[in-house]
Protein backbone atom coordinates (compact mmCIF):
# COMPACT_ATOMS: atom_id res chain seq x y z
CA UNK A 1 0.00 0.00 0.00
CA UNK A 2 2.93 2.34 0.76
CA UNK A 3 4.28 1.89 -2.78
CA UNK A 4 1.04 1.48 -4.71
CA UNK A 5 -1.53 3.60 -2.90
CA UNK A 6 0.27 6.14 -0.72
CA UNK A 7 -2.72 8.52 -0.74
CA UNK A 8 -4.70 5.94 1.25
CA UNK A 9 -1.69 4.50 3.09
CA UNK A 10 -0.95 7.65 5.07
CA UNK A 11 -4.41 8.06 6.68
CA UNK A 12 -4.51 4.30 7.37
CA UNK A 13 -1.13 4.51 9.12
CA UNK A 14 -2.34 7.42 11.27
CA UNK A 15 -5.54 5.53 12.11
CA UNK A 16 -3.62 2.40 13.14
CA UNK A 17 -1.08 4.29 15.25
CA UNK A 18 -3.91 6.19 16.97
CA UNK A 19 -5.68 2.90 17.78
CA UNK A 20 -2.43 1.42 19.05
CA UNK A 21 -1.85 4.42 21.33
CA UNK A 22 -5.37 4.06 22.76
CA UNK A 23 -4.90 0.32 23.43
CA UNK A 24 -1.48 0.80 25.03
CA UNK A 25 -2.71 3.69 27.18
CA UNK A 26 -5.71 1.66 28.35
CA UNK A 27 -3.33 -1.13 29.39
CA UNK A 28 -0.93 1.29 31.09
CA UNK A 29 1.82 0.63 28.52
CA UNK A 30 4.03 2.96 26.52
CA UNK A 31 3.16 2.62 22.84
CA UNK A 32 6.03 1.59 20.55
CA UNK A 33 5.94 1.39 16.76
CA UNK A 34 8.43 -0.16 14.34
CA UNK A 35 7.71 1.33 10.94
CA UNK A 36 10.16 -0.74 8.89
CA UNK A 37 9.49 -4.45 9.00
CA UNK A 38 11.39 -5.64 5.95
CA UNK A 39 12.23 -2.25 4.46
CA UNK A 40 14.86 0.36 5.34
CA UNK A 41 12.93 3.54 4.60
CA UNK A 42 14.24 6.83 5.98
CA UNK A 43 11.10 7.86 7.85
CA UNK A 44 12.94 10.80 9.37
CA UNK A 45 13.29 12.32 5.89
CA UNK A 46 9.94 13.85 5.05
CA UNK A 47 7.89 12.10 7.75
CA UNK A 48 8.99 14.11 10.80
CA UNK A 49 5.43 15.41 11.35
CA UNK A 50 4.42 11.81 12.10
CA UNK A 51 6.82 11.73 15.07
CA UNK A 52 5.76 15.17 16.28
CA UNK A 53 2.09 14.18 16.06
CA UNK A 54 2.74 11.11 18.23
CA UNK A 55 5.27 12.51 20.69
CA UNK A 56 4.41 9.90 23.32
CA UNK A 57 5.09 6.98 20.96
CA UNK A 58 8.55 5.40 20.86
CA UNK A 59 9.35 4.70 17.22
CA UNK A 60 12.26 2.44 16.33
CA UNK A 61 13.84 0.63 13.41
CA UNK A 62 16.88 -1.23 12.21
CA UNK A 63 19.03 0.08 9.37
CA UNK A 64 21.93 -1.05 7.23
CA UNK A 65 22.55 2.52 6.09
CA UNK A 66 25.76 3.68 7.75
CA UNK A 67 25.12 7.34 6.84
CA UNK A 68 21.63 7.20 8.28
CA UNK A 69 22.90 5.56 11.47
CA UNK A 70 25.65 8.11 11.95
CA UNK A 71 23.19 10.99 11.43
CA UNK A 72 21.09 9.45 14.20
CA UNK A 73 24.08 9.04 16.54
CA UNK A 74 25.27 12.61 15.92
CA UNK A 75 21.85 13.98 16.84
CA UNK A 76 21.01 15.21 13.33
CA UNK A 77 17.46 14.00 13.72
CA UNK A 78 14.16 15.85 13.60
CA UNK A 79 12.79 14.06 16.67
CA UNK A 80 13.86 12.37 19.91
CA UNK A 81 11.24 9.60 19.89
CA UNK A 82 12.80 7.59 17.05
CA UNK A 83 15.62 5.12 17.68
CA UNK A 84 17.82 3.24 15.23
CA UNK A 85 19.83 0.06 15.64
CA UNK A 86 22.47 -0.72 13.03
CA UNK A 87 22.32 -4.12 11.33
CA UNK A 88 25.51 -6.04 10.69
CA UNK A 89 25.93 -7.72 7.33
CA UNK A 90 28.80 -9.65 5.81
CA UNK A 91 29.89 -6.42 4.09
CA UNK A 92 29.91 -3.79 6.86
CA UNK A 93 32.21 -4.95 9.67
CA UNK A 94 34.27 -1.72 9.64
CA UNK A 95 31.09 0.35 9.80
CA UNK A 96 29.83 -1.78 12.72
CA UNK A 97 32.96 -0.91 14.70
CA UNK A 98 32.48 2.79 13.98
CA UNK A 99 28.83 2.64 15.07
CA UNK A 100 29.77 0.84 18.30
CA UNK A 101 32.56 3.34 19.02
CA UNK A 102 30.09 6.20 18.48
CA UNK A 103 27.70 4.70 21.05
CA UNK A 104 25.27 2.92 18.76
CA UNK A 105 24.10 -0.64 19.08
CA UNK A 106 24.55 -3.23 16.35
CA UNK A 107 22.31 -6.24 15.74
CA UNK A 108 24.17 -9.32 14.59
CA UNK A 109 22.85 -12.77 13.67
CA UNK A 110 24.66 -15.79 15.13
CA UNK A 111 24.32 -19.55 14.87
CA UNK A 112 24.68 -19.55 18.67
CA UNK A 113 24.56 -16.22 20.50
CA UNK A 114 27.76 -15.81 22.56
CA UNK A 115 28.27 -13.80 25.76
CA UNK A 116 30.91 -11.64 24.05
CA UNK A 117 31.90 -10.83 20.49
CA UNK A 118 35.03 -8.97 19.42
CA UNK A 119 35.74 -7.87 22.98
CA UNK A 120 32.28 -6.47 23.73
CA UNK A 121 29.32 -7.90 25.59
CA UNK A 122 26.48 -9.35 23.53
CA UNK A 123 22.98 -8.59 24.79
CA UNK A 124 20.06 -10.85 23.89
CA UNK A 125 17.92 -9.49 21.09
CA UNK A 126 15.42 -12.31 20.76
CA UNK A 127 13.63 -11.77 24.09
CA UNK A 128 11.91 -8.65 22.74
CA UNK A 129 12.24 -6.08 19.98
CA UNK A 130 12.71 -3.07 22.26
CA UNK A 131 16.13 -2.09 20.89
CA UNK A 132 15.82 1.46 22.26
CA UNK A 133 16.28 -0.05 25.76
CA UNK A 134 19.61 -1.71 24.88
CA UNK A 135 22.89 -0.41 26.28
CA UNK A 136 24.82 2.00 24.09
CA UNK A 137 27.81 0.67 22.18
CA UNK A 138 26.72 -2.97 22.40
CA UNK A 139 26.24 -5.94 20.14
CA UNK A 140 22.68 -7.23 20.08
CA UNK A 141 22.70 -10.96 19.46
CA UNK A 142 19.98 -12.54 17.36
CA UNK A 143 19.74 -16.29 16.78
CA UNK A 144 19.52 -17.37 13.14
CA UNK A 145 15.99 -18.57 12.41
CA UNK A 146 14.11 -20.26 9.60
CA UNK A 147 16.02 -21.00 6.39
CA UNK A 148 18.98 -18.95 7.61
CA UNK A 149 19.47 -21.32 10.56
CA UNK A 150 19.70 -24.31 8.21
CA UNK A 151 21.92 -22.87 5.49
CA UNK A 152 25.48 -21.65 5.23
CA UNK A 153 25.62 -17.88 4.96
CA UNK A 154 28.25 -15.22 5.55
CA UNK A 155 25.42 -13.00 6.86
CA UNK A 156 25.29 -14.93 10.12
CA UNK A 157 28.30 -15.26 12.39
CA UNK A 158 29.44 -18.78 13.13
CA UNK A 159 31.89 -18.91 16.03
Amino acid sequence: MFNNDFQNYKPQLLKEITAHVKRATKLGLKPCVRLNGTSDLSWEDGFAPLFWRFEDVQFYDYTKSFDRMMRFLKGWWPTKNYHLTFSRSELNDDECNKVLDAGGSVAVVFDDVPATFRGRAVYPGDDDDLRFLDPKGAWIGLKAKGKLARQESSFKVKL
